[in-house]
């Protein structure tokens, strides 16, 4: 998905998630929407996740 969003013309990605949930012994509160900055975005630093490693936490 990186690299599709780094190779295009676009400018900002609204990121929106207002239903984010996140099982922790702390609440913790996430942002709803976030504004991305394409071209200030640092794609070296990002993290790479193997699939193995996921869970998906719909109900």
């Amino acid at each position: 998905m990186l690299k599709v969003i780094k190779d295009s013309e676009i400018d900002y990605i609204i990121w929106m998630c207002p239903y984010k949930y996140f099982k922790a012994e702390v609440n913790l509160d996430f942002p709803k929407a976030i504004i991305y900055d394409v071209k200030k975005f640092n794609y070296y630093d990002c993290i790479y996740y193997e699939n193995k490693d996921m869970q998906s936490l719909e109900l």
